[in-house]
């Protein structure tokens, strides 16, 4: 590649080439035949790898980003695939309380990360509303997790965070609301596994 297009653009393809999984995004700041040069080096490469591609000079998808430029500024909108049907998980429906009370925030969270502009952010969040209106959701509680939701800071929301790694026993079961109390049964009675010396190692 550096033989066709030089050192220097070798080196910007390094550090500016972006991937998630086969989800792969750049910047092209040369022209388009030679954008078309490029995506032939690409699939010229192995037999077995392939390459499809979608360009545009004002707006283009990344996963599930929207990046819109205008002029020498560049801002991000939520984007949507059009089989996305947006049938969030029903409010009655037969799942435990504190997930179905997480969706609003975790929703209007998610849009809080992703765009830029105060003014799209404002049309999405009232569209997400609505949605979650249709999905039998009480206005009080959706209205609580979009107010949690713009009260965190942008900046904050794309730093990468690195989760400590803990030695954890999980606790895993089908969900029934009849026996809600389950967890902390087990709990409380922990200390009768800490009886057995070898489950005592392990608990500890």
């Amino acid at each position: 590649m550096e033989e066709t297009f030089g050192q220097h653009f070798g080196n910007y393809i390094r550090m500016s080439w972006r991937r998630y999984l086969d989800d792969c995004f750049i910047i092209w700041d040369r022209g388009e035949d030679q954008l078309a040069e490029f995506f032939n080096i690409l699939n010229s490469m192995s037999p077995t790898l392939k390459f499809t591609m979608e360009s545009d000079r004002s707006r283009l998808s990344f996963l599930d980003v929207m990046i819109i430029k205008n002029g020498d500024r560049v801002t991000t909108d939520v984007f949507y695939k059009i089989t996305d049907t947006k049938q969030y998980l029903m409010f009655d429906s037969c799942h435990p309380r504190h997930i179905r009370n997480n969706i609003p925030y975790n929703l209007a969270r998610r849009l809080c990360t992703i765009i830029s502009d105060a003014e799209i952010l404002d049309t999405r969040l009232k569209e997400l509303q609505v949605l979650l209106l249709q999905r039998h959701y009480p206005r009080k509680l959706i209205l609580n997790g979009i107010t949690k939701a713009l009260s965190l800071d942008r900046k904050e929301l794309l730093t990468v965070k690195t989760q400590n790694m803990k030695n954890v026993i999980p606790y895993v079961s089908t969900h029934n609301p009849q026996n809600p109390e389950i967890y902390n049964v087990i709990r409380n009675n922990l200390p009768i596994l800490e009886e057995d010396p070898d489950m005592k190692k392990i608990l500890d």
